[in-house]
């Protein structure tokens, strides 16, 4: 049986860098201000092409480096580069957190599933047992 710890939410996120796919908005971009307020280096990813300024209102309000980057995640390619830019921002990236639209996965047929596959394939990261048959899904 698993156990399970409650989260007080008093955690230091300083030196990690997190990625908010759906950041320059609504939940998403909540979820940014709090990985920024906590300390992470945050990578606002979203289609909309107001990232960059989303990106540098939360690094002025945190005082933390916050980039954005826009990026269609229904492309392999634009993935990749959304990666490229994300790693040679921050170096490593320690947090992934799918924030999409109900629309984007409903109008292009993309799952967060999907979504955190093309993430893994541009990382090259080894999937455990149970997040690999998930993704083959």
């Amino acid at each position: 049986m698993i156990q399970y710890e409650k989260v007080n939410g008093n955690f230091d996120l300083t030196g990690k860098a997190a990625i908010v796919v759906g950041g320059a908005g609504g939940i998403g971009e909540a979820t940014a201000q709090m990985y920024a307020r906590k300390g992470a280096r945050v990578a606002i990813v979203d289609c909309k092409d107001n990232c960059p300024e989303v990106a540098a209102k939360i690094a002025e309000e945190f005082g933390v480096q916050v980039i954005g980057v826009k990026c269609d995640v229904t492309s392999q390619e634009s993935v990749d580069a959304m990666m490229k830019a994300v790693l040679e921002a921050f170096g490593e990236i320690n947090i992934s957190l799918p924030c999409l639209d109900s629309w984007i996965s409903t109008a292009h047929r993309i799952s967060p599933l999907l979504l955190l596959r093309n993430i893994c394939l541009s990382m090259r990261l080894e999937c455990s047992g149970y997040a690999r048959r998930l993704l083959i899904r």
